[in-house]
């Protein structure tokens, strides 16, 4: 049977119109899905001054928790709301703790980003500021010593060195190889970092010549008894 032209206008006409409004309910959804989140803290500097530091982080998936797609934007403001310092991170995952370290500027803003999660492990990366004349600064050097580790028999530290290595920081993370398994002993990648007045630099990176259970006889073995600061971070924590 054929059909006038007519009906095959009409026909397309309520074709498309259809398309968009699928098109736009699926939009108006995936906003909604949208979860904005707030976090805020004021902290006091050296002589009793005050600033802000806020988080806002966007996660435009929510319903998926190993998917993070979206970012985050910190903020930093004086007590007279006049900005310090702002910076992106590509992930809506973000923490931070403020430590005070003998020696280092005060105070030292940990920012820890979770880069990916998945079914055993994390990965997350760590970004060191402070506050310097009034603007926020970043203490080592990004896109060349990035500070990036697995959640899993890996950490870090910051402050003195063992056997007098001065201030600095440590990197640690366990390493595969040929025919090991998750729970198998491994052998360690150690990056040491030195602090050198005003940023840190990578001094020596070593890697452990046997293999050990876990990261702390790893790192007892070379001297390195230190502190895990990556359990301060609860977004962290939450990847393991």
């Amino acid at each position: 049977m054929n059909f006038p032209f007519r009906y095959y206008v009409q026909l397309n006409v309520v074709l498309i119109f259809t398309c968009l409004m699928l098109t736009t309910n699926f939009a108006i959804a995936a906003k909604k899905t949208e979860k904005i989140t707030k976090h805020q803290e004021i902290i006091t500097l050296p002589h009793q001054r005050k600033v802000s530091i806020q988080i806002i982080s966007i996660d435009k998936s929510p319903q998926f928790p190993l998917d993070l797609m979206g970012f985050s934007k910190v903020i930093i403001k004086d007590s007279r709301n006049n900005l310090l310092g702002s910076f992106k991170l590509d992930s809506p995952n973000v923490g931070f703790k403020i430590y005070t370290v003998q020696g280092m500027p005060t105070p030292l803003i940990l920012f820890a980003k979770i880069d990916s999660i998945g079914a055993s492990e994390g990965f997350y990366s760590v970004y060191p500021y402070t506050i310097v004349n009034n603007q926020l600064k970043l203490l080592h050097q990004p896109n060349k010593n990035e500070w990036n580790s697995s959640t899993y028999l890996s950490g870090f530290y910051i402050g003195k060195l063992p056997n007098n290595g001065g201030l600095g920081a440590i990197w640690w993370t366990y390493t595969y190889e040929n025919n090991e398994s998750r729970d198998d002993f491994h052998r360690y990648s150690i990056n040491i970092y030195k602090w050198d007045g005003k940023m840190f630099f990578l001094s020596k990176s070593l890697r452990t010549k046997d293999k050990y259970s876990d990261d702390k006889n790893a790192l007892k073995a070379y001297g390195f008894d230190v502190p895990d600061l990556s359990l301060d971070f609860s977004n962290i924590s939450a990847t393991r």
